[in-house]
């Protein structure tokens, strides 16, 4: 019985060793656990305490940027409302600038339509003035008779029945005078007696006429006296006159009209 007892001492002091070293063992392990533990734990620590670093740099960058941003957009607002300012006010200047070139493209044209209003009013009264001009040297100027007219005149003249045609000119009127002596000429070229030209006194007579007794009893000549003149642009109209004698023409030279 003592045998067995001294066995199951040996055997419990065995178990004991066994569970000392398994103790031992463990707690070994557990030691290097726990440090590995508080390690991460520290690390962890660490990375939050990062973390939180870094997000409350973050948070203040972001704040800080949102403000630059908003100063960006204030300072982009203001350039472009600085810039629309100018071209506001460029744009105000350009157009004061067409109306006063307006108005002054309106100044020279109104100008221009004076110009033109009193240009034409010289230009009229330098007509009026060339015409009044030519008027008064047509009526300074003799009556001659051209020389289509002498040859149409003595062609015409020439052809027809003669008889007594004599030739008058209104009395101190060298110009009635002159022209006178042309007719007188053309008419002896055409076989007519026409005797001198004479002045006709005491008859006021203007422009070119032929005077007979009667003109319902005049010569039948005396037509063909009017037709020939006609024939050269002349006009000789027939009045009745109690000098001219009876079947006789009297060509008579009056003033000039």
């Amino acid at each position: 019985m003592r045998v067995t007892a001294t066995q199951s001492d040996e055997e419990n002091m065995a178990g004991i060793e066994t569970l000392a070293s398994e103790v031992e063992a463990l707690h070994g392990a557990f030691a290097v656990w726990t440090q590995w533990t508080i390690g991460l734990l520290a690390a962890s620590v660490l990375v939050a305490a990062g973390y939180f670093f870094v997000s409350f740099a973050t948070n203040i960058r972001a704040r800080q940027l949102e403000e630059k941003q908003v100063d960006l957009a204030k300072a982009k607002e203001a350039q472009l409302a600085t810039d629309l300012a100018g071209k506001d006010a460029s744009i105000a200047e350009a157009q004061r600038d067409a109306a006063a070139a307006q108005k002054e493209a309106a100044g020279a044209i109104l100008e221009l339509t004076q110009v033109k209003v009193d240009l034409a009013k010289q230009q009229e009264r330098a007509a009026d003035a060339e015409r009044k001009y030519l008027e008064i040297q047509e009526r300074l100027s003799f009556r001659k008779l051209s020389a289509a007219q002498r040859a149409q005149l003595i062609e015409s003249l020439r052809i027809v029945p003669k008889g007594p045609a004599r030739v008058f000119h209104v009395a101190q009127n060298r110009e009635a005078s002159e022209f006178a002596a042309q007719i007188r000429d053309v008419m002896r070229a055409a076989g007519w007696n026409t005797g001198a030209p004479n002045s006709l006194l005491g008859l006021d007579v203007v422009g070119l006429g032929i005077l007979v007794r009667d003109p319902k009893d005049m010569p039948q000549y005396t037509a063909d006296i009017q037709h020939a003149f006609a024939a050269a642009s002349i006009e000789l109209p027939v009045e009745a006159h109690d000098g001219v004698d009876k079947g006789g023409v009297w060509i008579i030279v009056g003033h000039k009209r």
